[in-house]
């Protein structure tokens, strides 16, 4: 998956596919995310898509498993959103029987343990909850993910 200028890629790269990315600006920087998730059915047909989904509250899904309600697909029991808060804006994330990985791209946020600042990630444990507060605008992709045996 790729995410850029708020669009977001998902490519499933199958058998023989062969691809690679490069910023089609001279002057202009490009900042994007590469991520890999393992799929749980291995072979399949090659297939892209690319959407760019408006933000819906403070957390916004991008990534299910079936494409629900205008998001991409995956093959994968994975679950993928955009979290997006304000300065002093407070949110508790939960992960019910799964485990849920943040990753911020923009801003900073603090819990009561640690601050952190763009590029950081942690993980929530399943049935935990974490409450967190924007000390700054925020963006950062937020993962539901299964628990691996």
């Amino acid at each position: 998956m790729l995410f850029l200028l708020g669009d977001v890629q998902r490519m499933s790269a199958g058998h023989g596919v062969t691809h690679s990315e490069f910023n089609a600006s001279a002057t202009e920087q490009v900042k994007f995310l590469q991520i890999w998730i393992q799929p749980n059915i291995m072979g399949i047909k090659p297939s892209y898509e690319q959407k760019n989904i408006v933000q819906q509250g403070p957390l916004t899904p991008l990534v299910t498993p079936t494409g629900e309600n205008g998001t991409l697909s995956i093959n994968q029991d994975a679950y993928l959103s955009r979290l997006i808060l304000q300065k002093n804006e407070v949110i508790t994330l939960t992960t019910a029987k799964r485990i849920g990985y943040l990753h911020l791209i923009k801003g900073e946020i603090i819990n009561a343990r640690r601050n952190f600042s763009l590029g950081d990630a942690f993980t929530v444990e399943p049935e935990q909850a974490i409450e967190l507060t924007a000390t700054s605008a925020i963006e950062a992709l937020w993962f539901d993910l299964p628990i691996v045996p």
